[in-house]
């Protein structure tokens, strides 16, 4: 193998490299960003039982079914 196609493999090597990583670093934010949507909405949902009391959770099932 002659030095120009060594330094060609490892371009090629290199650009396959950098694909992966960008993709990782889209797959983080990805992730990063359902995290953050996962958080708010427990704390809404925290927020709702707090204001609701805790009876509120006891209500809805003990509640008889609907006919």
């Amino acid at each position: 193998m002659t030095d120009a196609e060594r330094m060609t493999e490892l371009e090629i090597r290199y650009a396959h490299l950098e694909d992966f990583a960008q993709q990782l670093s889209d797959l983080v934010r990805e992730q990063g960003d359902e995290l953050q949507r996962l958080r708010t909405a427990v704390e809404q949902l925290v927020k709702r039982l707090q204001n609701d009391g805790p009876d509120a959770a006891d209500a809805a099932v003990d509640a008889p079914p609907h006919y």
